[in-house]
Parts: C-alpha cells; sequence; structure tokens
C-alpha cells in the first residue's frame, strides 16, 4: 500500500514485542541473523531505536567521564593537593562493584536507567568522600593525630551525616526509579487509551 524509504533506499519495518529486555532481544536477533538467507542487494539492520540507544550510551559515557574529571578538578584546586581527590575518586569505581551485584541479583540489564543511576550513584560517593577525607584532614592538622586512627576517628563520627545525606538522596530518587509521578500518569493515560 506504501513504499517507504530512508536514505534514498526502500525499506521494510518487521515490529515486534519482547518478552524480555530490549538488549536481550536484540542479542537474539543478532544471533540468528547469520542463519538467514538474504537475497544480493539486500540488507538486514536495526531500527532507529537500537541506534538510538547506542548513541546514548556514547554520550551519557562521555558526561560520565567529563563529570568525574571535572570533580576531581575542581577538588584539585580546592584542596590544593592532587592525592586528596585522588583518594576520592577512587571509591567511584569501588561503588562499580555494588552496581554489579545490584544488577546480578535482581536479574536486571544495563539500560539507560541503570546509568543514569551510576552517574547518579557517582555524585552519591563523591560527597561522602568528600565528607570522610576533609574530616580526617582536619583531625591530623587540629589534633596531630597519625592517618589510621584519623581514619578511624573520621569515620566513627562521619557515618551518621553520611547515612542521613544518602539516604535522603535515595529516598529521594525512589518516585523517579519507579516511574511514579505526573509523568509517569501521562504515560499510563496514553496507553490506556
Amino acid at each position: 500500500m506504501q513504499i517507504q524509504r530512508k536514505n534514498q533506499q526502500r525499506i521494510i519495518t518487521v515490529n515486534g514485542e519482547p518478552e524480555g529486555t530490549f538488549s536481550d532481544a536484540i542479542a537474539a536477533i543478532s544471533a540468528r541473523l547469520p542463519q538467514v538467507t538474504v537475497p544480493q542487494d539486500f540488507s538486514v539492520g536495526f531500527g532507529s531505536e537500537v541506534e538510538q540507544q547506542a548513541t546514548a550510551f556514547n554520550q551519557l559515557r562521555l558526561v560520565l567521564i567529563l563529570a568525574l574529571l571535572l570533580v576531581y578538578a575542581v577538588m584539585a584546586s580546592q584542596y590544593e593537593s592532587l592525592r586528596d581527590p585522588f583518594v576520592i575518586m577512587f571509591s567511584v569505581p569501588t561503588a562499580a562493584i555494588g552496581v554489579a551485584l545490584a544488577l546480578k541479583l535482581t536479574n536486571t540489564s544495563f539500560n539507560l536507567q541503570a546509568y543514569i543511576g551510576v552517574i547518579m550513584l557517582a555524585g552519591i560517593v563523591v560527597s561522602n568522600g568528600i565528607l570522610l577525607v576533609d574530616y580526617t584532614n582536619i583531625l591530623r592538622r587540629r589534633d596531630c593525630l597519625p592517618l589510621r586512627k584519623a581514619v578511624e576517628i573520621a569515620g566513627r563520627t562521619r557515618l551518621r551525616p553520611i547515612l542521613m545525606t544518602a539516604l535522603a538522596t535515595m529516598f529521594g530518587l525512589v518516585p523517579m526509579s519507579l516511574g511514579l509521578g505526573e509523568e509517569a500518569n501521562c504515560r499510563l493515560h496514553w496507553r490506556g487509551s
């Protein structure tokens, strides 16, 4: 009934609803594509959603790297040291262990929402690291404590503020992670009509 074109070439679109996650469906289709005999002068490819997802992942990767570099640069100028910001930023990769375990335990794929969550987690981890390192430095300067003793006292003293800020941020993000709020209501309304 109609001819569709993309980049001045005719296309046929095959749509489907995957039973599992989007990335699992793409992987399953990619594994089966070599078995399909494609006539000469024809090609098989994925639609714009796959391209948009790849573009979004690349952009978020760049955003995460830039954010970490800029935060490090700001902290280096603030602390007038390269060591203290490095100690703080070293906690970000260790937080990735928790991300990997949480995704594995919940059997969730690493999607766009998870990537945004990792960026937010990096912010939480950095703010917690700043609280610990700053108070450790205060104890070392003010009370002339050795490093290990200062770290132990700073850990005990700053545990409550760190938990309070981390929990407040996490509870504040729960509605967004569950898809609650005005936008989610609109989405449900449009699906229902």
